[in-house]
């Protein structure tokens, strides 16, 4: 997943691949242009058939709107690739 992040959506998307767990937690750049609220990726990202948890609720205040929670636990290789790529398109 990290390497089709990296690939798909190159600077506009920042995290650290995690070493365990169930989930990226992720934050839009904005870089070249593109989108930075999370919220609206969101609701570009269902328009592509693709969804994500916006970072906002995990916030106890101060919610940092361009985080992002991708889960990569019940999804296989093919279809993260799949996934990953939509969420370029949806960018």
């Amino acid at each position: 997943m990290a390497d089709a992040l990296r690939r798909e959506l190159a600077g506009a998307i920042e995290f650290t691949a995690p070493a365990g767990g169930l989930f990226f937690w992720a934050r839009l750049t904005g870089a070249g242009g593109k989108i930075k609220d999370a919220g609206e990726f969101a609701k570009r990202a269902i328009e592509k058939g693709v969804a994500f948890v916006p970072g906002a609720p995990f916030y106890a205040a101060d919610a940092d709107m361009a985080t992002l929670r991708l889960s990569f636990a019940t999804a296989d290789g093919g279809k993260i690739l799949e996934g990953v790529g939509r969420l370029g398109r949806a960018m």
